[in-house]
């Protein structure tokens, strides 16, 4: 994946992380996690929080594209929370999700 479709993709990743922040009124003292997952647990997520925005990323650019998320959400959306700025990550993961953990499914 070339770096300008890395920063296309996480860009508009943003764009619909932003738009669930703001539709399910999160909260500034929540904070969203995000990880890098299989689908296994991807669908795991999404059945036990909500909301979760998702999005299958190649292997071989799931590091660049946390970077460029990591990037953007510090200097263009103030009102995306991430604790601590780290990204959860496990071997062989194919989806970037994001989830606030507060937000438990019931």
């Amino acid at each position: 994946m070339k770096t300008n479709n890395i920063a296309f993709m996480a860009t508009e990743y943003l764009f619909h992380l932003n738009n669930a922040n703001d539709e399910n009124g999160i909260m500034p003292s929540e904070n969203w996690k995000l990880e890098k997952v299989s689908l296994t647990q991807k669908l795991a997520i999404e059945h036990d929080y909500y909301p979760t925005v998702s999005v299958a990323v190649d292997q071989k650019s799931m590091d660049d594209f946390g970077d460029a998320v990591l990037k953007r959400i510090n200097t263009k959306y103030p009102k995306i929370h991430i604790k601590d700025q780290l990204i959860e990550s496990q071997i062989g993961a194919d989806h970037f999700i994001a989830y606030s953990p507060t937000r438990v499914r019931r």
